[in-house]
């Protein structure tokens, strides 16, 4: 079948089958060491992300939220989300609890992904006290005692026992999404008025994918550093979906202050961003 009919875990898929061993993600660890997820480890995490997002009753279009930086389990999600034919969400790390509120009620958001303990502190007000939100989902690992939130290794252990009951229903669900279904609400920056959400399907993403390679060449031996928020979809797809379509390895800057010297460790191969940081970077090496 021509990839410009097949979805986005149509792809991830095939290519998680073809380097499965291969390191395909890096991350720094609390050491602050770069770590590696391979190929198989990754395919797993997001199966146990769909899972158990199915266990708490996310059906197909249902929207769920994201806020966080850019990191593996960001891309752990996104691909869990988009297995059940359900629609993303991500907003901005930054985003306001005026804003999220925005987003969560305009979208219809039930089930929410926050990275840190700090940012669940910031917007408690929104997330955990809105009878909207049904669910909110911890990355980091810490003590947090609410009715509302589990952690995600939790999450994941939730999905694995999901998984034991129903083997085959992640590829069931897969291989029913059409090319033309809903992938993400992605909302606008810059407009007047409150912020617009664009529906992107999963054909929007695979045909900008289709035509980039034409002009972009990429491969399995490439490196990526990923810095831009992910929640837009310059570096969604630029620097994560068409990065893993050729089978080239992310590796996620700590923050923004050290691009730099992430760059240094990563010494990535091919990359994506605006000019403005590319300057910056340039500056950086300079002085």
């Amino acid at each position: 079948m021509s990839e410009s009919k097949l979805n986005l875990l149509q792809i991830f898929l095939s290519r998680s089958r073809k380097y499965q061993q291969r390191p395909a993600l890096f991350y720094k660890n609390t050491q602050k060491k770069y770590q590696s997820i391979s190929w198989c480890e990754w395919e797993f995490k997001v199966r146990q992300v769909c899972f158990a997002l199915d266990f708490l009753g996310v059906r197909t279009r249902d929207r769920v939220g994201i806020l966080s930086e850019n990191r593996p389990e960001w891309t752990m999600v996104d691909l869990g989300v988009l297995s059940l034919g359900s629609i993303l969400v991500p907003v901005y790390p930054t985003s306001s609890c005026p804003d999220l509120s925005y987003y969560i009620k305009n979208a219809g958001i039930e089930i929410f992904f926050v990275s840190t303990r700090e940012q669940l502190e910031r917007l408690r007000l929104v997330l955990l006290e809105n009878p909207a939100i049904r669910q909110v989902i911890l990355f980091e690992t810490c003590d947090f005692s609410h009715p509302k939130v589990i952690s995600f290794d939790v999450f994941l252990k939730v999905g694995l026992q999901k998984q034991k009951e129903e083997p085959d229903f992640f590829d069931k669900s897969v291989e029913k999404i059409q090319s033309s279904d809903e992938a993400t609400i992605i909302y606008t920056s810059g407009t007047t008025g409150p912020p617009k959400g664009v529906l992107l399907t999963h054909g929007n993403f695979v045909a900008n994918y289709i035509g980039a390679k034409q002009r972009i060449h990429a491969s399995e031996k490439d490196t990526v550093l990923s810095f831009l928020p992910l929640n837009h979809v310059f570096e969604r797809l630029a620097g994560y979906y068409f990065m893993v379509f050729h089978g080239a390895a992310i590796w996620y800057a700590e923050s923004m202050q050290t691009v730099a010297q992430d760059m240094l460790e990563a010494r990535p191969t091919i990359g994506a961003a605006v000019p403005r940081l590319i300057k910056d970077i340039f500056s950086a090496f300079e002085a």
